[in-house]
């Protein structure tokens, strides 16, 4: 879908995406600096994968911090506004 250049493409398509990949992104590398300080073990692929199917689920081993699965619930909403 090409958009029209000027303001509304960059308040309706730009800023929603960059407010996605940033979270999202973010998110990823403050886990995965988590994990290396922490020694884990934790599976960093299926904790991405089951935040979008499972949002608020037990994480189980996966877990690296006290309040993940809400933490990720809360993300949730945001990434399906953004999309």
């Amino acid at each position: 879908m090409k958009c029209a250049t000027g303001p509304v493409c960059g308040r309706y398509q730009f800023v929603p995406q960059l407010l996605f990949l940033n979270a999202l992104f973010g998110y990823l590398s403050i886990l995965i600096l988590i994990k290396w300080c922490q020694g884990s073990k934790a599976d960093l692929y299926h904790v991405i994968i089951y935040m979008f199917l499972s949002p608020g689920s037990d994480l189980g081993e996966d877990q690296l911090f006290w309040g993940q699965s809400n933490f990720q619930a809360q993300l949730h909403p945001m990434h399906k506004i953004c999309t």
